[in-house]
């Protein structure tokens, strides 16, 4: 059996899905989505093993997911009995929590722990049910304890790193505002600061969408996945204000740029370089903070002007490209150009690797409140298949799938 589900309205539905690897996949798809996890059931053995690049997925793109698998009977364990997997081996390297569901457990504060870890560390839990009793016994156990963030709803900023960034922006000439997929939940705060600050807007691959490329202040993916007009903003930019990003290796921020990085992660600041002013707190928290003591130099450049003229060379470039026809067919911009304007404006963009992957970053205009769905760190074949409603929400996915390698 291969299943993943979801809570809602007080309800765990339930759906079928034909093979372990496509359940621990689209449970991956739900949390980058919702920051919610997701929970997958599979038997014993290879039933189990299949889920590991799935749940992999998930963990380098900090997605929360819970994984329940079937095991041989306790009284069989490490004899070579038929199917006999050592299971806590095996997922030992990708859940956060791995545990045991025996007869004697706490059976209901093993499930709470288990979903605070999926959740407040977004990443893999993972339970295991031998073939006892245990899978088919009547539960005595109290009520589970509360599940989710703990804590509060947002970290207190320190004064000292809010007065400090307050003087780094106060003195930047073009600054300029880098988001990850680590800022979905802040989006409407962030781009409330972009606006007041009048900063251009770059974002990771997996964070295209959270700012429309429509925006005044987006000026789209950073890296060799977006067009020229973001690394044209970095390397002009005195200022590099980073919200919900690590600096992955294939984004290419400039890090000699002076840098503010603010994540409610603390093993997010500086991960792969140094940053001059790390800041932890909740992002829509610090640009609520930031919004009264925003200042700006005199002399400072009004960069939006200097944006729509870069987005207007880019699309004239991109229309010029319309008239390329080859016997080997059109340019791909046709293609993203066509589905950028028929998709609609709440679409998901389920995206896959390959050549069509660079293309998507480059040509297709997000607008509205789209979303991308994408492996960031993995890079995987076969997420663009994704269930339309495995993901929990009444929006239409749009596949971006390769055909052949």
């Amino acid at each position: 059996m291969r299943s993943v589900g979801r809570w809602a309205r007080g309800k765990l539905h339930y759906y079928g899905i034909r093979h372990e690897c496509a359940a621990a996949f689209a449970a991956s798809a739900y949390g980058k989505l919702t920051n919610k996890p997701a929970a997958f059931l599979t038997i014993v053995g290879l039933g189990a093993t299949n889920l590991l690049t799935g749940m992999w997925d998930a963990k380098v793109d900090r997605a929360p997911i819970l994984a329940l698998t079937g095991q041989v009977q306790t009284q069989v364990f490490g004899t070579g009995a038929f199917q006999d997997v050592d299971l806590g081996s095996v997922f030992q390297a990708v859940a956060k929590f791995p545990q045991p569901v025996l007869s004697a457990s706490k059976h209901a504060e093993l499930v709470s722990l288990a979903m605070n870890t999926a959740l407040v560390e977004r990443d893999v839990a993972h339970l295991v049910f031998p073939d006892d009793d245990i899978q088919t016994n009547p539960s005595d156990a109290q009520a589970a304890g509360p599940v989710g963030r703990m804590g509060g709803d947002s970290l207190v900023l320190a004064e000292a790193d809010l007065a400090a960034a307050a003087e780094m922006i106060g003195t930047a000439k073009r600054p300029m505002i880098f988001i990850g997929h680590g800022a979905v939940e802040a989006r409407d705060a962030i781009i409330a600061f972009a606006e007041a600050l009048g900063a251009p807007v770059v974002t990771t691959f997996k964070a295209k969408g959270l700012i429309a490329d429509t925006h005044p202040n987006a000026a789209g993916v950073l890296g060799r996945f977006g067009p020229p007009i973001a690394s044209w903003f970095m390397n002009e930019a005195d200022l590099i204000i980073a919200l919900g990003s690590s600096f992955s290796n294939h984004t290419g921020t400039e890090a000699s740029k002076p840098i503010i990085q603010v994540d409610f992660e603390r093993m997010q600041l500086g991960k792969f370089h140094g940053v001059d002013l790390p800041v932890w707190g909740e992002l829509a928290a610090f640009c609520a903070a930031m919004a009264p003591r925003i200042t700006r130099p005199a002399d400072a450049v009004d960069q939006l002007p200097e944006l729509a003229e870069r987005w207007d060379i880019w699309r004239r470039e991109n229309i010029a490209r319309m008239a390329e026809q080859t016997e080997k067919g059109i340019h791909s911009y046709a293609v993203f150009e066509a589905q950028g304007r028929l998709a609609p404006e709440d679409a998901i963009f389920a995206v896959d690797v390959g050549n069509n992957t660079y293309s998507f970053g480059r040509y297709l205009q997000t607008k509205g409140n789209q979303r991308v769905l994408m492996s960031g760190c993995l890079g995987p074949s076969g997420l663009g298949f994704q269930p339309e409603r495995a993901h929990g929400q009444r929006r239409r996915i749009l596949r971006n799938t390769r055909v052949a390698r």
